[in-house]
């Protein structure tokens, strides 16, 4: 799978925020995934939230989307596609904070986890597929410190085709945050 990262951290680019009016801690409420209405269409979308949420992890998701691409926004070449199998995409995000405050205040903690966790994704043997981490500013509770946004697209010949490559992608990067966000080091 293609995978990449980069940083995007400036007073007039996007920051994570945690809480925001409107937010749902499901690390509290993990049963609360299945009424957003980002993840309603999408019981994968549910699934890796309350994953990502649970007590075993160390990580705090705090926004979501998914959107259909359409052909003129897939490269075959980065999603590791053929031509036909790029005419229908989709795509999501989630923002995502370790809740370990001396990692989520080290933006080189955060270089290297971006490192590990791209590292891992690119050694999956999963095409039409591509996941790209963006590290980002956050605030947590007051707390200022940095966080990912995590970004997994799919692609395939049509729409229907095209959810279980995405699922697959998603679940992958979500156990591979989770795997590589759970280190201090």
């Amino acid at each position: 799978m293609e995978a990449d990262w980069a940083v995007e951290i400036g007073s007039d680019l996007p920051s994570i925020v945690v809480p925001w009016e409107g937010f749902r801690n499901l690390r509290v409420e993990l049963g609360a995934a299945s009424h957003l209405p980002e993840a309603a269409a999408y019981p994968a979308l549910i699934h890796i939230l309350q994953h990502m949420n649970s007590a075993a992890s160390p990580l705090l998701t705090s926004k979501c989307d998914v959107w259909p691409l359409g052909p003129e926004e897939i490269d075959p070449f980065e999603f590791e596609a053929g031509h036909t199998s790029c005419t229908a995409g989709l795509a999501s995000y989630i923002d995502v904070i370790t809740l370990q405050p001396a990692c989520f205040s080290s933006f080189q903690w955060h270089e290297k986890w971006a490192a590990r966790l791209v590292a891992e994704l690119r050694s999956r043997a999963i095409r039409q597929a591509r996941v790209d981490l963006v590290l980002r500013a956050a605030s947590y509770e007051g707390a200022d410190g940095f966080g990912m946004t995590l970004y997994a697209a799919a692609c395939g010949s049509d729409s229907q085709s095209v959810i279980p490559i995405w699922q697959t992608v998603l679940e992958a990067a979500s156990d591979a945050t989770i795997r590589t966000g759970s280190t201090g080091e």
